[in-house]
């Protein structure tokens, strides 16, 4: 099996209090060149979008 294209998301969900949530996403893809190794550029991915997760909930948290 050849893969060619990844792609990643991460997601979290933040209790606002008052019966009211809050959800934060994001995602990413990637096109796999011949001699990129698999887990590797998962991680990156995984890593950039759990950055971007991390970053808007603690925009809305400061703000809570």
């Amino acid at each position: 099996m050849k893969i060619e294209k990844i792609i990643v998301s991460a997601g979290f969900t933040v209790n606002m209090g008052n019966y009211e949530s809050a959800r934060f996403d994001a995602g990413t893809e990637a096109t796999l060149e011949e001699d990129d190794n698999l887990q590797e550029s998962f991680d990156e991915l995984f890593r950039m979008c759990r950055d971007q997760v991390k970053e808007q909930v603690r925009d809305v948290v400061s703000r809570k």
